[in-house]
């Protein structure tokens, strides 16, 4: 789950070096992540949903990766023909992929296209393990073909399952409570859970009888909890309900925001511009996350791109110390990075290329 700031972007590694790549908030990031594994290979690259936290970067990735991309899974859960800008965005996006799938005089097709809606068949799979689209169901494409109607994006959002050596993992796009109520309950159970919508609101579509965010968390019976969002963003988010359930005890969180913060206005900007820090707020947050349950990781990496010119300049500045490493083995055993309670170093140090250090001049 890579720290893309207020966005997702989850890189799933093979056994064979090849990946699987759900959601591209930042071509950069995911560029030098896989170079990190140096993988060459992309299996299938799936966006959840056509939202811009989710697919700013897929269409510089797609332009600029120099390897093989066997699939590319789309959505089409919103009107491209307006002109809203983001429409436009994903319009030309949805136009490169679609234009790359065909083959047209010499130029072979680069990857094949398909939806991204539940199917029962993996996406990609081998000896004990399985990565499967879970949602949304076809039925929903065919209703909303027929009404042409456009309702909330995030009706239509993938929720990926990964399995291997028995255990399993979901990756929620920002799939609402609709989505996961309609799932079979044996779909559901997992010991890791990609929390949807970064901690935010999931009543799109609305909320289905006796279903709420703590069912959810007993139904897929999780362990560890992750929520990939922005430090200090603009939305609130992650939203109390998210976090009551794992500050009770029920399971581990992890986040890709670098500091403790977990709600309340720890910056205020004053009247002169000025950004003040809340620092009983910054403690009270603190003890009630960090060391009341002794979960919270707090690494202290400032956050650099390895071209320090490009950072002089303001561009390209990338967040990743925030990034969570999930392995499932096929004997079973389950191991999530960073470990609690300062040691961060280990994810850092397992990295070729961390990008949170500063590179030596001429590197």
């Amino acid at each position: 789950m890579l720290d893309v700031g207020q966005g997702d972007s989850t890189l799933i590694v093979l056994p064979d070096d090849r990946a699987v790549i759900f959601d591209c908030a930042d071509d950069h990031v995911l560029r030098k992540a896989l170079d990190d594994w140096n993988i060459k290979v992309i299996e299938a690259f799936v966006l959840s949903h056509l939202d811009w936290d989710h697919v700013a970067g897929a269409l510089d990735f797609l332009l600029g990766f120099g390897g093989e991309i066997r699939d590319v899974y789309l959505p089409r859960d919103r009107d491209v023909s307006d002109s809203h800008e983001s429409a436009k965005r994903a319009k030309e996006l949805l136009d490169y992929a679609a234009a790359q799938s065909r083959d047209e005089g010499a130029r072979r097709r680069r990857w094949e296209l398909h939806y991204n809606f539940r199917d029962s068949r993996p996406i990609a799979h081998g000896t004990g393990w399985a990565i499967t689209l879970l949602a949304p169901a076809v039925a929903q494409y065919v209703q909303q073909a027929r009404d042409a109607s456009w309702e909330e994006p995030n009706r239509y959002s993938s929720i990926l399952r990964v399995e291997a050596g028995g255990n399993a993992m979901l990756v929620g796009g920002d799939a609402p409570l609709l989505s996961w109520s309609q799932l079979p309950p044996e779909e559901l159970p997992a010991k890791v859970f990609r929390i949807p919508h970064h901690g935010g609101a999931i009543n799109d579509g609305g909320v289905p009888p006796k279903w709420d965010v703590d069912r959810l968390y007993r139904e897929v019976g999780v362990e560890t909890a992750l929520i990939s969002v922005g430090t200090n963003n603009a939305h609130g988010h992650p939203r109390p309900e998210w976090i009551a359930p794992v500050t009770g005890g029920k399971c581990r969180l992890l986040c890709t925001q670098v500091t403790g913060r977990c709600h309340g206005p720890l910056e205020t900007i004053q009247a002169d511009g000025r950004i003040v820090r809340d620092a009983d707020q910054i403690a009270t947050q603190r003890q009630r996350v960090v060391w009341y349950h002794q979960q919270w990781t707090l690494p202290q990496y400032r956050h650099l791109t390895d071209d320090l010119r490009a950072a002089k300049a303001d561009q390209l500045e990338v967040p990743c110390a925030g990034t969570v490493i999930v392995t499932l083995y096929s004997d079973g055993r389950l191991e999530v990075l960073p470990l609690p309670r300062g040691r961060y170093e280990e994810v850092i140090d397992r990295w070729r290329h961390p990008l949170c250090r500063a590179t030596s001049p001429g590197a």
